[in-house]
């Protein structure tokens, strides 16, 4: 799963992507330049030109994926489906209107880094990264901190102007029809997008998906009464305030603005809940971040995560060891992002190739077979190479003769910890340890055999899977996740351990 931390890291990652900038556009790479921290342990310019041409290069591989004859047709249409969503996606943004962009991080302390990343983007220049964001910075951000409830996960703030997404679509063709087809005839959609225009909020209590709370502006409780006419009927008080839905969420208004929590309970957590304190971390928080911005993010600090993988020596993770916060600014030329974090900002690169491969995971490209009269003799020779290396990979793979062996360490030594372990002279079995999880995770796999892995399970069953391409553990685990979905620290848990493997072998 893709969670919405990462989501906005591949959107960041996306914008900062190209190569290096050409002399004819200095100018704009020192106005980029005068925003960052170039004496930092990162720093990083790329003209628009750098952009396009990566883009268009991307644009030219799909292509050829796409038409040169060798995919199913429901494969071809669901990558002519990615292409259509990323086409339709960088048009609406207006990036291809940016003059450049850049990134820096700084160390503020140990592992704990300031980043900065600038968009030169001209105030007028069309595009929802233009329009949608307010005209200034109008966030409280400390404000809006010290209002979280002690509780929190992460949450979201930004200062939005939603009719912006009709703007947008306007200038898209046919896109436009289809979204205003979406809704049926006569919704004054135009007019609720433009009353909800103001400061949005998010916020999440936990990592699942029914713990949160929605907050938009909603002066003449428009929406809010779209939703007491769909719970209560035309026959609904007009004086109710308050209600609950079908679904048990309760959605209230009060002040010009209205509130959507999932359920009664949550709803009882921002009433009682004291307010979150940042205490001694305020000071890293709060380093070189705007009093206002269009945009906040911020995420609570979570647990560290450690394992004894190579022999003796114990690995630790930092994670999330202190809040995290990213904020958005307008400036003259375009947007700042600041960015307080451990780590550096190639972790976020990293983050961003996981969420491709877990991506890729979900394509499967099977050739098209010939059924034809035609080529009958040469599917008859294709089909027994086939088999022929199917026997020979049976016999390579024996996987659900050594993977049980493996487990049988588990009664000698039940305490044993997550690593590499031999199981033969020239075999080793890689063990991820006890985890608790509702759904069953990998608990030893061999180094993979061709395109194909297996593992044995948790719960003792032992599956085998195929990879196109080279394979490593933390594609593996990534490709595991779309179709396990394990719950997101599970996953995170898994993808650390992975990670440890690879740079394990990778010495090696």
């Amino acid at each position: 799963m893709i969670t919405g931390w990462r989501l906005i890291s591949a959107a960041v990652a996306l914008a900062w992507a190209g190569c290096a900038a050409v002399p004819p556009e200095r100018p704009v790479i020192e106005s980029i330049g005068k925003h960052l921290d170039k004496e930092g342990i990162e720093f990083s310019v790329t003209a628009a030109s750098a952009w396009r041409m990566s883009s268009d290069y991307v644009d030219r591989i799909i292509e050829k994926t796409l038409w040169k004859g060798d995919l199913v047709d429901t494969e071809q249409r669901k990558l002519m489906f990615y292409v259509s969503s990323w086409h339709l996606l960088r048009d609406l943004s207006g990036l291809e209107h940016a003059g450049g962009s850049g990134h820096s991080t700084t160390v503020i302390s140990g592992e704990r880094c300031h980043s900065r990343g600038f968009l030169a983007l001209e105030p007028s220049a069309p595009g929802l990264i233009n329009e949608l964001p307010a005209a200034e910075n109008r966030i409280d951000v400390s404000g809006f901190i010290s209002g979280l409830p002690a509780g929190y996960y992460s949450a979201a703030a930004a200062d939005l102007r939603p009719e912006a997404l009709l703007t947008a679509l306007s200038r898209s063709g046919m896109y436009q029809d289809a979204f205003a087809g979406a809704f049926p005839s006569g919704f004054p959609l135009p007019e609720l997008l433009k009353n909800c225009a103001g400061i949005w909020e998010i916020i999440l209590l936990g990592e699942g998906e029914d713990s949160f709370k929605i907050e938009f502006p909603d002066p003449s409780a428009k929406v809010f009464n779209f939703c007491r006419l769909a719970a209560m009927g035309p026959g609904g008080k007009n004086q109710l305030s308050r209600i609950k839905l079908g679904n048990g969420a309760i959605v209230s208004h009060h002040q010009g603005r209205t509130v959507y929590y999932s359920t009664g309970d949550v709803e009882k957590v921002f009433r009682s809940s004291v307010s979150f304190q940042p205490g001694k971390e305020r000071e890293f928080l709060f380093y070189r971040q705007p009093e206002k911005a269009v945009a906040v993010m911020i995420a609570s600090a979570g647990e560290s995560i450690s394992c004894t993988a190579i022999g003796e020596l114990n690995i630790l993770y930092p994670d999330c060891e202190a809040p995290e916060i990213i904020t958005v600014t307008r400036e003259k030329e375009g947007f700042l992002l600041r960015s307080n974090q451990i780590g550096a900002w190639q972790l976020q690169d990293g983050l961003l190739a996981l969420d491709f491969a877990e991506l890729l995971g979900k394509i499967k490209f099977p050739s098209a077979k010939q059924q034809d009269a035609g080529e009958a003799e040469e599917a008859g020779e294709n089909a027994g190479e086939s088999e022929a290396a199917e026997n020979e990979e049976n016999i390579s793979c024996r996987c659900e003769q050594i993977l049980p062996e493996a487990a049988g360490m588990l009664k000698e030594k039940p305490d044993m910890a997550a690593g590499k372990y031999e199981v033969s002279p020239e075999l080793s079995v890689f063990y991820f340890g006890r985890i608790e999880s509702a759904v069953p995770v990998p608990s030893f796999i061999l180094m993979p055999h061709g395109n194909s892995f297996c593992i044995l399970f948790s719960d003792g069953k032992i599956e085998k899977f195929e990879l196109s391409g080279n394979c490593n553990f933390r594609r593996i685990i990534a490709f595991l996740q779309t179709v396990k979905k394990y719950d997101e620290k599970v996953f995170r848990h898994l993808i650390k351990l992975a990670a440890v493997f690879d740079y394990q072998e990778e010495r090696n």
